[in-house]
């Protein structure tokens, strides 16, 4: 008789007050002392209660039970003697039942200790299914959205979704004459009123501009309106750049301009910026990669962020940003991603004290 079977004769002859070891419905015949050899109680109990610890992952679990077990022969019986090896054997053979067998009981205790993850389904057709559960969501094709309602979010397409639709961001603010850097001490503020720099020798303060702003963006239920992205972007393959929602931006002087993602997405985030640096014309609509400028997917690092970087950028020159992201699965689960935010820097080239600066601007609304 083997030494399974010398266990499982044991339960059935006579279960004991201990049942703790085994699934619910066997527990009374599966022994917490095996051959009346050792006891494992202790490791049996935290193997439950670990199972009952939402979200905990099932291989963690049994992992630590046979550590538990094992400590217990440690403790209990000289490694190298027969009991010691008996009480390694029967912690492997509880170990290799709850690995192959005790799915199903993990299933169960999850499900009862963990809470229904609600929120909305916003089906293919835009049509809003309140307090309808992930896997539901899923298997009817639909795009699930945590801690919404239907009336906080009405399942239909998010601004700027179409590149035609971009709206104008960051206006440019009004330029403030008194803050810049001296020629001769860099380290001292210089204004239009005082051109005398702290050793004493005159100096044409340099003004130093930078204007920021910040942009939140939204591509869940986005579709995928532009082209695959060349540049930085074509290692992630043909099909990438998903679910892209689109901005427009008037550079408010000549200089560099910095947009970043690198803080937010919680997500593979890809970023583009497409125009053709020339002062007066329209913001472009790409239809394809010839006035693309700079495309990025994992500047910042960390394998989910984007960051693009443009030097001689020309004041008034109109540049179409696109956000979006990337997932091997496509668009659809792609556009189940989260809320983010573009930070937008443009640094000035030094501009003279005697040079004009932009003229403040009414905030633009949205492009019909």
């Amino acid at each position: 008789m083997g030494l399974l079977d010398q266990i499982l004769q044991q339960g059935r002859a006579g279960p004991t007050d201990n049942s703790v070891c085994g699934p619910l419905s066997l527990s009374p015949f599966v022994p917490d002392c095996p051959l009346g050899l050792v006891c494992f109680t202790a490791a049996c109990e935290a193997h439950n209660n670990c199972y009952g610890t939402c979200g905990i992952s099932k291989t963690a679990c049994d992992q630590s039970f046979l550590e538990s077990m094992l400590t217990i022969c440690t403790v209990t019986f000289p490694p190298l003697g027969r009991e010691g090896q008996q009480c390694h054997t029967l912690a492997l053979l509880y170990w290799l039942a709850v690995a192959t067998l005790g799915q199903s009981a993990y299933d169960a205790t999850q499900e009862a200790v963990c809470p229904p993850v609600l929120g909305i389904c916003c089906l293919p057709d835009r049509e809003c299914v309140q307090h309808l559960e992930l896997a539901d969501c899923e298997s009817q094709g639909g795009v699930f959205v945590f801690d919404e309602t239907c009336t906080t979010f009405p399942c239909l397409s998010p601004p700027n979704d179409d590149c035609a639709d971009a709206e104008e961001v960051c206006a440019p603010p009004q330029f403030d004459p008194d803050v810049g850097t001296c020629t001769g001490d860099p380290t001292e503020p210089c204004s239009l009123t005082d051109q005398d720099c702290s050793d004493g020798s005159a100096c044409v303060p340099l003004f130093v501009e930078e204007f920021r702003c910040r942009v939140p963006t939204d591509n869940r239920l986005a579709t995928t309106d532009g082209p695959p992205a060349g540049g930085a972007c074509a290692a992630s393959g043909e099909n990438a750049f998903q679910a892209d929602v689109w901005y427009t931006y008037v550079a408010a002087c000549s200089g560099r301009l910095i947009v970043r993602m690198c803080d937010e997405p919680r997500y593979d985030a890809m970023l583009a910026v497409y125009g053709n640096d020339e002062p007066g014309t329209e913001c472009p609509c790409p239809a394809d990669d010839t006035l693309l400028l700079q495309c990025d997917d994992d500047f910042c690092g960390r394998g989910s962020v984007a960051a693009v970087v443009l030097d001689g950028i020309r004041e008034g020159a109109c540049l179409t940003i696109r956000v979006g992201g990337w997932s091997e699965a496509g668009t659809a689960v792609t556009a189940r991603q989260d809320l983010s935010e573009l930070d937008i820097l443009l640094r000035c080239e030094p501009r003279e004290a005697s040079e004009p600066g932009p003229a403040p601007s009414e905030p633009p609304s949205a492009s019909p």
